[in-house]
């Protein structure tokens, strides 16, 4: 397998869409576990997933990762907004896949999120958002997580083009 990357960041940031359409179209695999548009880990990656998440144990994980893809293939998994890695969870991972967070400003992600979710009828609500990356950006704005971060946005709120984005990711794996 060529490169597993790991790809968080807070809801509305563009996780799934990027590598969904962007990463799939350069020749990605997306693996997508969140439980509104994906089949969450439950149903894709347990007991991998807990094994790498709670005892910083990732072999299992890269074991079932590798298990759905061709040996030419990169996998890109989306986890939810509210998977944060430690510092424990980046050394583990080393040498077996990559961790990285798109990155944008809550105002940028919230006003993405809602739009997102009037397009799609979905729904979810600026509380939901709220409650649900209260906790995201303290915990990625730590010495340790920026190096990982790659802005998903300009500094005006629009969208960064794709291949910049890649192009971020490809240095931050190297």
């Amino acid at each position: 397998m060529a490169r597993i990357l790991l790809l968080g960041g807070p809801a509305g940031v563009g996780k799934s869409n990027f590598a969904s359409r962007f990463l799939h179209s350069h020749g990605w695999k997306h693996l997508e576990l969140d439980e509104y548009s994906g089949g969450g880990v439950d149903a894709l990656l347990r007991p991998g997933w807990d094994d790498f998440f709670c005892r910083h144990e990732p072999v299992k994980l890269r074991e079932e990762l590798c298990r759905r893809c061709t040996d030419s293939e990169n996998l890109v998994v989306t986890p939810t907004g509210r998977t944060l890695f430690d510092p424990d969870h980046n050394s583990a991972a080393k040498g077996l896949f990559h961790i990285a967070y798109l990155w944008g400003s809550p105002e940028h992600c919230l006003r993405s999120f809602l739009e997102r979710e009037r397009r799609t009828g979905r729904g979810l609500t600026r509380p939901t958002w709220l409650l649900n990356n209260k906790h995201v950006y303290s915990w990625l704005d730590p010495p340790f997580n920026k190096p990982l971060r790659v802005n998903a946005f300009a500094d005006d709120g629009s969208r960064r083009p794709d291949s910049d984005i890649l192009l971020d990711l490809e240095r931050l794996m190297a």
